[in-house]
């Protein structure tokens, strides 16, 4: 038989359902396997500590990465240790140990990244091109005594969630020392409704959103790029931040005209927001000599703003009522910059307004030390 003919036979054989029914095969019949290959696993973030510093690495998939911490505070003198370890998508990542004999491990004490006063940060961070979602405990830094451990978060396409959570110990305890963060993302959202950092100084770049009630508490400065919103519009959530005698400031708007904040309290050395909205307002600024500054527009108050210190404002005053804590001062800088206040309570405190333009007060002035109005328009009580 040749092959042509050979060939046409088992096509017959083939397709001839009664045949396979009835399990008829030509001896010509010769069966076929697969064999299973190895199972082979592309690893979408990856670990490595080098010369004390741990790399954290993703691709250009979304993946889901969470940063947490073990026995957090401790510093290694008792029984305990305070560790670092990884997750992505609940999933533990090894941490490749580089050394004379490299290892392979789960997690890795704090203490084995290095502390530093250089550029270099001993841990790092870069999930890739995917919009992921980063949830990153940040380390207490108590190992490392007067040496500062640096954190760095990298989002060149400005499309990942940092979702930041403290270190869970409790506000009297040993907070963190000697931290300082700088990360970037599309969107940064802190963990814990009670936010204590301890002394950890925060430079973040992108939109804060709140997505309750926020308080945070710090020994550190807070610095951020950008703007501060809601998850729910309408909400409206309460903002509170107290820097002790260190500074806060945000480039961007604090809410909006239009979706503005609760009440908003922020306690610090000196404060800078582009612009301001919200339903009330309360600013202490520490020993009374520091500043309030709107870089960029309006400080917009419905209800009460309780003021002391000295305001630079570069857009309008907009505020309900007004309650001095001490002497205070509002400068308006440039031109068109009105003053629009309700009811003032001076409490004995001293008032002064510089304007470009006019000057109103809705309601009664009372209490006041005393009252100095320079306008460059109307001024109307």
């Amino acid at each position: 038989m040749s092959w042509i003919s050979r060939l046409h036979h088992l096509l017959r054989q083939f397709g001839d359902k009664e045949n396979v029914s009835k399990g008829q095969h030509s001896d010509d019949f010769v069966q076929l396997y697969v064999d299973r290959l190895e199972e082979r696993r592309v690893l979408s973030v990856t670990a490595a500590l080098a010369d004390g510093v741990l790399t954290i690495a993703g691709d250009g998939d979304a993946d889901s990465v969470e940063v947490r911490l073990i026995d957090a505070g401790e510093d290694g003198s008792g029984a305990n240790e305070e560790f670092i370890q990884i997750l992505n998508n609940g999933t533990v990542v090894d941490i490749s140990v580089m050394g004379s004999v490299p290892t392979i491990e789960s997690q890795i004490a704090t203490s084995q990244l290095h502390g530093n006063s250089g550029t270099q940060a001993g841990l790092q961070i870069d999930l890739g091109d995917g919009a992921d979602d980063l949830s990153l405990q940040i380390p207490t830094g108590v190992s490392f005594g007067g040496d500062t451990l640096s954190v760095l978060v990298t989002d060149d396409a400005q499309d990942d969630t940092l979702t930041l959570v403290d270190n869970g110990l409790d506000v009297d305890a040993e907070l963190a020392t000697n931290v300082s963060v700088t990360a970037e993302a599309g969107t940064i959202q802190f963990g814990d409704d009670d936010f204590n950092l301890g002394a950890v100084d925060l430079d973040l770049t992108g939109t804060l959103q709140l997505t309750t009630n926020q308080m945070l508490t710090s020994d550190g400065n807070f610095t951020l790029v950008g703007s501060v919103s809601q998850a729910a519009i309408g909400a409206p959530y309460d903002f509170n931040i107290n820097l002790g005698e260190n500074d806060l400031d945000i480039s961007g708007d604090v809410g909006t005209i239009a979706d503005r904040l609760g009440a908003v309290q922020f306690t610090a050395e000196t404060v800078s927001v582009g612009s301001l909205f919200a339903a009330s307002l309360t600013v202490d600024l520490a020993d009374d000599i520091g500043t309030f500054t709107t870089t960029t527009g309006d400080l917009n108050v419905t209800d009460a703003l309780s003021a002391e210190g000295s305001f630079s404002l570069n857009g309008s005053l907009d505020v309900g009522s007004l309650t001095l804590t001490g002497d205070t001062t509002f400068d308006a800088v440039g031109m068109s910059r009105s003053f629009d206040v309700g009811s003032i309570t001076g409490v004995g405190f001293e008032l002064e307004l510089t304007s470009f333009d006019e000057v109103e007060f809705s309601d009664d002035a009372t209490g006041l030390g005393a009252l100095t109005i320079n306008a460059g328009s109307d001024i109307s009580l």
